[in-house]
């Protein structure tokens, strides 16, 4: 016997902090490339924390606040 059900996952949206961090990227005229080089991490990645699809780990988290001279307390907001 079969059973039917459906599995609903809940979408992950950007944090505050991803929104700021978005902000002050795009404020310094920077590419998600740009950032990318800077932070010593993938593009994809970048485009995956800003849209929601995936969450950074802390050493990340570390490189593009470095990256972007911002507090690492206004990325985990």
């Amino acid at each position: 016997m079969l059973c039917a059900f459906s599995l609903e996952v809940p979408a992950v949206t950007p944090s505050e902090g991803w929104t700021a961090a978005y902000g002050v990227r795009t404020q310094k005229g920077w590419t998600q490339e740009q950032l990318a080089f800077e932070a010593d991490v993938k593009r994809s990645y970048i485009s995956e924390i800003e849209s929601g699809k995936r969450n950074p780990s802390l050493d990340v988290v570390e490189k593009i606040a470095k990256a972007l001279d911002v507090k690492l307390g206004l990325l985990m907001e």
